[in-house]
């Protein structure tokens, strides 16, 4: 019973491995079901087995696990981090780190890319706003020990945030863009000055 359930683990995580493959590569409307049996080697009554509702769920299925990979690496990143300012770092650097190996690897088309933001967008919503709690988290705990200042945690999470997702669309889309990683350094830079307490005149 148990060899059985771990069987179907197996089968079930390489399906969303080739769909998500797939998917990057020829976007959502070019993706067969029946592509995706025939690349996992299983009759596509299995695949249906574990997805009933076909390639809408999924595709879900795919952002969501990807989303929660990234989660679980930014929430590694944040609790090994030292300090205050290691703890806002280490969140950008592992999220961009994230976005470029993922433009990198999946080879995503321009089309793709345009099929395939909409229809993950309810997932995407989820992520944002677990991100932001993570983040808000951080520059709360930054603000009660004395090393940012600033009044609204939950507002510059979300600013913050928003501002990073223009730079997750300019990594996927663009093949031959500017060094991202050292401008995201220098922004940090600002961005931590920007946060210390001022100093008593």
């Amino acid at each position: 019973m148990k060899d059985k359930a771990n069987n179907k683990g197996h089968v079930h995580a390489r399906i969303l491995d080739v769909a998500q493959a797939l998917f990057a590569r020829f976007g959502f409307k070019k993706t067969a079901m029946d592509e995706v049996a025939r690349v996992v080697r299983v009759s596509k009554a299995t695949l249906y087995l574990h997805f009933p509702e076909g390639k809408e769920e999924l595709f879900a299925h795919v952002v969501r696990r990807e989303s929660c990979v990234l989660l679980n690496d930014l929430k590694h990143a944040v609790e090994h981090a030292a300090t205050s300012a290691s703890k806002v770092r280490a969140f950008f650097v592992v999220r961009m780190g994230r976005m470029k190996q993922l433009a990198n690897l999946n080879d995503v088309s321009e089309e793709a890319l345009q099929e395939l933001f909409p229809l993950a967008e309810t997932v995407r919503q989820d992520f944002f706003r677990q991100e932001q709690e993570l983040l808000e988290n951080v520059l709360v705990k930054g603000r009660r020990a004395g090393d940012f200042d600033l009044a609204k945690p939950k507002l510059v999470a979300f600013a913050l945030l928003a501002a990073v997702q223009g730079i997750d669309v300019v990594s996927l889309r663009t093949r031959h863009s500017p060094d991202l990683a050292k401008g995201m350094d220098q922004m940090l830079d600002l961005l931590l000055r920007a946060l210390e307490p001022r100093s008593a005149e």
